[in-house]
């Protein structure tokens, strides 16, 4: 009787039912009721189950993808999960799930009114944006998932998936230029192809599985950042939080972590990596050069490596049978050691002021390495080689 009594001045407090009809069914409560049949508990128990979990409504769109060469998503809420099938057409299904006691059909309403679209035979442009917020705040309270799917071979000149708030997958993407975008939320991308790419969340985890592209700028204020497969150039950028390379090659590589550890495993020629308050592991791949370097390798350089924290010590292993490393070691509190084919090159003790220690091994440079700490441990060492995963 309670509940019943707080649902109807619930609902006239909401407006959608108006004073003179609660009060009717505030009457209608005081009259005595007939006794119904044990069936009647099982509806009621039904009819509590779909209001805890909610209504739910879609929007769905197919359409032929052959000649795009632009395509657009855009949210301001809701997550984007992005991937290829084997149908000849390619869909789009939205799912707006909320618990506030609105209808299925007044939500489909609602995202009907909310789903914007614009295309042409070369660009497909879609945006979920409600059309009235005072109206329509149940769509940006309620659950929303955006699914898109494409043919398996499809592929595009520039693809974008920016959400303000929700979590975005994208898996096994063919573009030449890719914009992938999320303020509060994780972003997955597993098997995709680029010419460029460029990733940006700001409280939440990037992670790159797999990928083969030209050029990734992967960014995130919040969240930690984890990488693998194939690059010419990549850069990757955390405020707070780890960045984890594995099974990586690369020409070049920047690294920059505010407040967090670096632990990059890959082949290159060029990395350059710096963390103010955090910890450097880096393992140098020889086997798995990259092809540039493989093909033009005549004697001289091979690979350029330069790692620096203020607080935090630094680790850099080569494969065992390194050849050619020459470099220096900077450092100020802590212990400095460079030990390479058991061969000892450098091992100091610090005493706070700073100190420089040169590193020569062999008769040529191959390898150039220049390691800096202010507050914290070096040590530079030999490791058993690693097979390389195919990429």
């Amino acid at each position: 009787m309670q509940e019943e009594r707080a649902m109807i001045i619930r609902m006239v407090e909401e407006g959608k039912i108006t004073a003179d009809q609660g009060l009717a069914l505030l009457e209608a409560l005081e009259q005595p009721r007939p006794q119904t049949p044990a069936a009647s508990a099982t509806e009621q128990k039904h009819e509590h189950e779909v209001s805890v979990r909610g209504q739910a409504a879609e929007w769905t769109s197919s359409f032929d993808a052959s000649g795009i060469e632009r395509i657009e998503f855009t949210a301001n809420d809701g997550s984007i999960h992005y991937q290829t099938w084997d149908q000849p057409h390619a869909e789009v299904k939205v799912t707006l799930t909320a618990r506030n006691g609105w209808s299925a059909p007044d939500l489909k309403d609602r995202l009907d009114r909310s789903v914007f679209v614009s295309r042409s035979e070369e660009q497909y442009i879609w945006k979920l944006e409600p059309a009235d917020w005072e109206r329509d705040r149940e769509l940006k309270n309620g659950e929303i998932a955006i699914a898109i799917h494409v043919p398996r071979a499809q592929r595009f000149e520039h693809f974008k998936a920016v959400t303000n708030n929700g979590e975005i997958h994208i898996a096994e993407l063919l573009s030449e230029q890719a914009e992938i975008a999320t303020d509060n939320g994780a972003i997955t991308m597993n098997g995709i192809e680029l010419e460029a790419l460029k990733t940006t969340s700001v409280n939440g985890a990037i992670k790159l599985v797999s990928g083969r592209m030209e050029s990734a700028e992967l960014r995130t204020k919040n969240g930690k950042i984890h990488a693998s497969g194939k690059f010419e150039s990549l850069h990757c950028h955390s405020s707070n939080g780890e960045i984890k390379l594995d099974d990586l090659v690369a020409e070049g590589i920047d690294l920059h972590a505010e407040n967090g550890n670096i632990d990059a495993d890959a082949a290159f020629e060029q990395l350059a990596c710096k963390t103010r308050n955090g910890a450097v592991h880096v393992y140098v791949r020889c086997s798995g050069e990259t092809e540039r370097r493989r093909a033009a390798f005549n004697g001289e350089v091979l690979t350029k490596l330069q790692a620096e924290s203020h607080n935090g010590a630094v680790h850099i292993a080569y494969e065992e049978g390194v050849a050619g490393v020459r470099g220096e070691l900077k450092f100020g509190h802590g212990r400095a050691s460079c030990l390479l084919n058991g061969e000892t090159f450098a091992d100091l003790t610090g005493d706070g002021d700073n100190r420089t220690l040169a590193i020569r091994q062999g008769d040529e440079a191959h390898h150039q390495l220049d390691v800096t700490t202010s507050n914290g441990s070096i040590k530079v060492e030999t490791v058993p080689a690693k097979i390389l995963l195919p990429l």
